[in-house]
């Protein structure tokens, strides 16, 4: 309210609206969520162009699903020996032994497939 009425005047909207802040707080806090605002759009549009780059999609395809590459079967030993050794240490796990699967990936395989009765097992 006091931008729409006097501008970027800060001591006048310190005087009237916000007499609990100094006028340099009230600048501050004013840019500081300016900036938040464009700075996020432009985090978001770097983030997205870099996905379409790395995934070859462009921003306006309408194939919203991820592509699936199947655990080989190099990975899954590598994936057993790395727990033999380490335990649940995904990120070491993921740097000694699955290097081709972030550490999120190696957990998730291992909750959704390790986890399983052996009849129910790939």
């Amino acid at each position: 309210l006091g931008l729409q009425n006097l501008g970027i005047d800060w001591s006048s909207i310190n005087k009237q609206y916000v007499k609990s802040r100094t006028p340099e707080q009230i600048q501050s806090r004013y840019y500081s969520r300016s900036n938040l605002a464009i700075h996020h759009k432009e985090d978001m549009d770097r983030a997205r162009a870099t996905y379409d780059a790395n995934n070859n999609n462009s921003s306006n395809s309408n194939s919203k699903r991820r592509r699936v590459v199947h655990w080989s079967e190099e990975e899954r030993n590598q994936l057993l020996l790395g727990l033999q050794n380490l335990g649940n240490d995904w990120s070491s796990i993921n740097k000694q032994y699955v290097k081709s699967r972030t550490p999120k990936q190696i957990q998730g395989r291992y909750h959704r497939r390790m986890m399983l009765p052996e009849h129910l097992k790939e």
